[in-house]
C-alpha cells in the first residue's frame, strides 16, 4: 500500500507537469517541442509492481524512469553477482518501450568492499563492478 501512495503522488506531479507543458507546447512561441516526462523510483520489486507502474506510466505518456541499484545486492560477495532482479526489471521496462536511467546507491555498499585495505583497491573493484553492470 505504501508504494501505491508514493506512485499516485508521483503520477499526480507528473500529470500536472504534463498539463503545464502541454499548455506551453500549444503556444506558437513555445520552445518545449520535445518535452518528455520521467518518473524516479516507480514500484518495481515484483512483476506485479512493474506491471502496475508501466500501466500508469503509459496512461501519463511517461517514457523515462529512474531505477536505483544497491551494489551490495548485486555483488554480495566479491565476484559473486546476482543480476537476476535487475535483469527482470530491465526486461519488463524494455518490453514496455521505457527508457531507463540507472543509478547506483552509494549507501548500499557491500561489506567486503568496505573492508578492502586501500582506496586504490576500492576504486579498482568499483570500476570492475560498473563495467559488469554496464554489460547487462
Amino acid at each position: 500500500m505504501k508504494y501505491l501512495a508514493t506512485l499516485i503522488t508521483l503520477l499526480l506531479i507528473c500529470q500536472c507537469g504534463y498539463l503545464l507543458a502541454q499548455q506551453q507546447v500549444d503556444k506558437p512561441s513555445s520552445h518545449l517541442t520535445d518535452f518528455t516526462l520521467g518518473v524516479a523510483f516507480p514500484p518495481s520489486a515484483s512483476k506485479d509492481q512493474r506491471q502496475f507502474s508501466i500501466e500508469h506510466m503509459n496512461q501519463l505518456t511517461i517514457r523515462w524512469l529512474r531505477i536505483n541499484q544497491d551494489w551490495k545486492f548485486r555483488e554480495p560477495k566479491n565476484n559473486q553477482f546476482n543480476w537476476q532482479p535487475l535483469e527482470d526489471r530491465l526486461l519488463d521496462y524494455k518490453a514496455a518501450n521505457k527508457n531507463i536511467m540507472l543509478t547506483i546507491d552509494m549507501k548500499g555498499l557491500p561489506q567486503w568492499w568496505l573492508s578492502l585495505p586501500t582506496d586504490s583497491a576500492r576504486i579498482l573493484e568499483f570500476e570492475q563492478f560498473c563495467t559488469a553492470l554496464l554489460a547487462r
